[in-house]
This record gives C-alpha cells, sequence and structure tokens, in this order.
C-alpha cells in the first residue's frame, strides 16, 4: 500500500464532509450550522458563550457570530443572558433546534453503520485501537489534544 496515512485522512475526511453537507442541505442548514448544533446539544444544558464556540470549532468570532444569528432566525437556538454575569450572552438550543440535531445524530449513526458493512467486531476493534493512536501521536506533533477531545465529545 503507497497511499500515505496523511492522504487516507484527508481522502476520509473530504468525503464525510460532503455526505455531511450532502445531509446538512437536506435540512436546509450550511455543515457550520449543523456542527454548532451538534457541538451546543453535546455541551448539555451547560453555559456556552460564542466565544467558547469559537475557540473550540476553530472557527473565527465574526463567522459564529454570523452564522449563531441565522440559527436564531429560523428558531434553533436562542441567546440568553448569562446568570452568573450579565455582560455574557450564552446560546443555547430550542426545542426545535434539539429536533434538527437528533435528526443529525441519527444520520451519523446511520453513516457510521455504512462505514463498517462488511467488517468484522475484531477488525472494527483493530482500526478504532489505531485510530486512538494516530490521535495521540497527532495531538503530540499539533498540540491539538484539547480541540479533539472537544471534537470527540461533540460526537464529530
Amino acid at each position: 500500500m503507497n497511499t500515505s496515512i496523511s492522504c487516507l485522512l484527508r481522502f476520509f475526511e473530504v468525503c464525510f464532509r460532503n455526505k455531511v453537507n450532502q445531509r446538512a442541505r437536506q435540512l436546509q442548514l450550511t455543515s457550520t450550522q449543523a456542527d454548532i448544533l451538534l457541538y451546543l446539544a453535546n455541551c448539555g444544558h451547560n453555559r456556552v458563550s460564542l466565544t467558547e464556540i469559537s475557540a473550540s470549532m476553530g472557527l473565527s468570532h465574526p463567522t459564529v457570530i454570523e452564522v449563531v444569528r441565522r440559527l436564531e432566525l429560523n428558531d434553533y437556538v436562542k441567546n440568553v443572558p448569562d446568570a452568573v454575569d450579565r455582560r455574557c450572552r450564552n446560546i443555547q438550543l430550542t426545542d426545535k433546534g434539539m429536533g434538527l440535531q437528533e435528526l443529525m445524530m441519527e444520520y451519523r449513526d446511520e453513516l457510521d453503520q455504512k462505514l463498517a458493512r462488511n467488517i468484522a467486531p475484531e477488525e472494527l476493534e483493530t482500526f478504532y485501537r489505531v485510530l486512538r493512536q494516530v490521535q495521540e501521536n497527532l495531538e503530540g506533533l499539533c498540540g491539538c489534544g484539547e480541540e479533539l477531545a472537544e471534537l470527540e465529545a461533540a460526537g464529530r
């Protein structure tokens, strides 16, 4: 096999992103909107500021402001004053946003099942073990351990 690990990872990322974009479009969302909805859902009812979303997702603050504004216009999120610090605003999913997020999670689970088709459980376990090692190696190379942990917690 002559394909490098980095090329394969990039290929997987591009293919996966294309499938997610396709599903997001069906739900009349951009992929960034879908990503933010999933991130908020995985944060639960914890306080989440625009700054936290920006830092966790590697997006500029102005981008997050605009994406959240569009999500708010569609009643997927609401902007709530922080109970502790009134100067801060927190972003929370609405019931409509939770419903949409659940559809996205179902799609991700369906996609995972399709990706694992015709792969024996023991081979999948080896694959996950190797991927976790690649993740650790990447964390060491790029110092992105926190970001990867947040992505994993967000189910992405």
